[in-house]
């Protein structure tokens, strides 16, 4: 015969909203025998039936705002001995709340008010279910540099280019790299992008990979007013005879690790061993001075990131 009702039953929370997932009772552990009672869960289901969450009641943390105990007996009754599975299904019909028993042993118990309920957040998706995690940045990605509007008014450019190669210097092979800054140069005051610029291609020399002889020809064009913007091409990588960072390091007085970090993400997208630039920038009194890799393809890709960026540069060391 059943159980008789307790005296006084203890009181129950309200019931949980939908999409809150229970954990049962451990496997092969047995429910406690007085959640086995057919006639205790009528009292209960009476007392928590007596006042349902409406149906835009706030979804809340299980474990804070509905106490797992209840759920966990809720849970418990589908794994009774002593109660049928439609007797389970009775019972909690009784309390309102339907039943549907997911993978590895969790139950999900909704409420009947909520059931139809559109505005309430749907549950939560298993692992397999999510969509793929973006490690990266935390917003939108930054507007692309042709988009960016030239300073108001004409800026004057006063550029020199210095080739940095043992070869080249000896005239093995011809400047190609260095012809090539001067190429785009060119190209990009003749468009629209670089209307506002008065161009003038100050000096272009080319040295050996010697940190002495770098370092004098980019303090002597930056002190004597030669240039305002100093671009060298070569000796950015990892050979021991690459040395013009060095060599740009010991002159510039701040350096500027921003563009540096925009030319290797703009060279990565087409090559992969651009990685291994250890290309430079900084300011020297009112002179920029900025690495470029020795590769003429190289230097075309990274200009065209530089370029957009060069009148505000020149413009700000002028203020």
């Amino acid at each position: 015969p059943p159980l008789s009702p307790p005296l006084s039953p203890p009181l129950s929370p309200p019931l949980p909203p939908r999409g809150v997932t229970v954990q049962r009772f451990g496997r092969g552990r047995p429910a406690p025998r007085k959640f086995q009672s057919t006639a205790w869960w009528r009292v209960h289901a009476t007392a928590a039936t007596a006042a349902p969450p409406g149906p835009n009641a706030p979804c809340t943390s299980a474990s804070r705002a509905y106490p797992a105990k209840p759920c966990c007996r809720a849970s418990s009754l589908s794994r009774s001995s002593s109660l049928s599975p439609s007797a389970s299904s009775r019972a909690l019909r009784a309390m309102g709340m339907r039943m549907s028993t997911k993978r590895e042993g969790v139950t999900r118990l909704t409420h009947a008010s909520l059931a139809s309920d559109d505005s309430s957040p749907p549950p939560a998706k298993s692992g397999r279910d999510q969509p793929p995690v973006s490690h990266g940045s935390a917003g939108p990605p930054p507007p692309p540099l042709a988009s960016l509007a030239p300073p108001p008014g004409e800026t004057s450019l006063r550029v020199a280019v210095l080739t940095t190669s043992d070869r080249a210097a000896a005239g093995v092979y011809a400047d190609a790299s260095g012809a090539e800054v001067q190429r785009c140069l060119r190209e990009y005051a003749a468009s629209g992008a670089g209307a506002g610029w008065r161009l003038e291609l100050a000096a272009s020399e080319v040295v050996p990979d010697d940190a002495d002889a770098i370092s004098e020809v980019l303090a002597r064009w930056a002190d004597g007013g030669v240039a305002n913007l100093v671009l060298t091409t070569g000796g950015t990588g990892l050979s021991p005879r690459d040395v013009t960072p060095e060599a740009t390091l010991a002159v510039v007085e701040r350096t500027l690790p921003g563009l540096p970090e925009l030319l290797l993400g703009e060279a990565l997208r087409h090559e992969p061993l651009a990685a291994l630039s250890r290309a430079a920038a900084g300011v020297r009194g009112k002179c920029l001075i900025v690495n470029l890799p020795g590769r003429p393809r190289a230097v075309t890709q990274n200009m065209g990131a530089l370029m957009p960026l060069l009148a505000h540069a020149v413009r700000e060391l002028e203020d």
